[in-house]
């Protein structure tokens, strides 16, 4: 049996991301800081209502075999090839080696992008884009038999190393997203066949938790010429900067770090409720009001905010402000519950099919629903897209497949 854990994984999120914002050492006042953790409680209420489930949830069907495991990782590996060669310009051997002699590969990629106009469309972008999209597939769909699979340990542990492709994309372009969706999905697999938080577990969280964090660090840092420049670079934007407490400048300036990445969202929101209440952006609390093909703004809530109000920088903006900008404040409270209440009532469901589909599907979801509060993880990534659609037609073909299955044993 496997304990539903999308909400979950989610409530723990939201308090985490609430929590790092309330006591972050940035020079937001407290005012805001109260009105925007009561907003962002009351947005995501329903989370904290929601009870776990026990469901049956394992693969229904024959084990995937040695051979063919083998052959996803090498249409994995020449896919990623591919998509780093197109993006950065540069081939595998040479990010292994650039990562390990030090090298700032975020700033030759960054350059790259820029001087070769990868942005705009071009016949070469379309495998890039395909060879990203398949990489991501291939890893969901083999850990999928990681964690709900009927195959032997050891084919499961080479299923495994479908995340160094992922990995080596991180290391190609210098970001952390892709080992952060890593983490994300490695976490929901774990969290289905943990019904109850163990003592013993402690240990592997931590050692994760700390992992984590350390190299999250190391790989902003390696962005800057030196650590010097780096500890000196003290504003996320001209509205949100660091401001010390005085007790441990490291300690606090890592809590300050990791607020820049993921309590941004509700700092968003925060200042977004402090202008409606300034008598500002009013036409935002109907709905349609305040997109940019329907509104009366201009350019939409998002543009809006950061052209008049906010400098946005290059700042996640949280997903859950194009739900603002469709169905308005008034409106958006009752549909991001009755999201979350689908969400946990769709995992259910899923993992009962006991379909190979399930399992990427639903942590497609878990990656949109921790990109609703911090920022768009899921829509600005055609990777994610074209996964959630390929996975989405195979989840509803093998679920008819799986029917017609169990009608005939049953005529039988």
């Amino acid at each position: 049996m496997q304990t539903t854990s999308l909400v979950r994984i989610f409530r723990i999120w939201v308090i985490f991301i609430l929590v790092l914002y309330l006591i972050a050492p940035t020079s937001t006042d407290a005012l805001l800081r109260v009105v925007g953790g009561i907003f962002f409680l009351t947005l995501f209420l329903f989370a904290f209502l929601t009870a776990q489930t026990q469901v049956p949830g394992k693969i229904v069907g024959r084990a995937l075999s040695l051979r063919t495991v083998v052959a996803l990782l090498i249409l994995q590996l020449v896919s990623v090839a591919y998509a780093i060669n197109f993006y950065t310009g540069s081939s595998i051997f040479s990010v292994i080696t650039g990562s390990l002699a030090g090298e700032n590969l975020y700033l030759s990629y960054q350059n790259y992008f820029r001087d070769e106009g990868v942005a705009e469309f071009s016949i070469g972008k379309i495998p890039a884009i395909l060879g990203l999209a398949a990489t991501k597939s291939i890893f969901l769909f083999l850990f999928a038999s990681v964690f709900l699979g009927n195959e032997p340990k050891g084919i499961r542990r080479v299923m495994m190393l479908s995340a160094l492709p992922i990995v080596l994309m991180s290391m190609a372009r210098g970001t952390f997203f892709e080992i952060f969706e890593i983490l994300v999905v490695v976490a929901y697999g774990i969290s289905l066949r943990t019904r109850r938080f163990k003592a013993k577990y402690v240990f592997y969280f931590l050692a994760v938790g700390i992992s984590f964090f350390v190299l999250f660090i190391l790989n902003t840092i390696r962005r800057y010429e030196d650590a010097e420049s780096y500890f000196a670079s003290s504003c996320a934007t001209l509205n949100y900067c660091f401001s010390p407490y005085g007790f441990a400048f490291y300690v606090e300036y890592a809590i300050y770090l990791l607020s820049t990445y993921f309590s941004m969202g509700i700092f968003f929101l925060s200042n977004y409720i402090s202008i409606i209440f300034s008598g500002n952006l009013l036409s935002s609390i109907f709905p349609l009001a305040s997109t940019s093909f329907f509104g009366l703004m201009e350019n939409g809530l998002e543009r809006e905010l950061c052209r008049r109000y906010l400098d946005c920088s290059a700042v996640w903006m949280p997903e859950v402000i194009s739900w603002v900008s469709f169905f308005g404040l008034l409106i958006v409270f009752p549909a991001v519950w009755l999201f979350i209440r689908a969400a946990n009532k769709f995992e259910i469901q899923a993992l009962k099919t006991g379909s190979r589909y399930s399992f990427p599907i639903l942590a497609l979801l878990l990656i949109y629903l921790v990109s609703l509060p911090v920022g768009k993880f899921w829509t600005v990534s055609s990777q994610n897209i074209l996964s959630t659609i390929f996975f989405g037609v195979a989840f509803v073909l093998s679920g008819k497949k799986l029917v017609a299955r169990t009608k005939n044993r049953s005529i039988a």
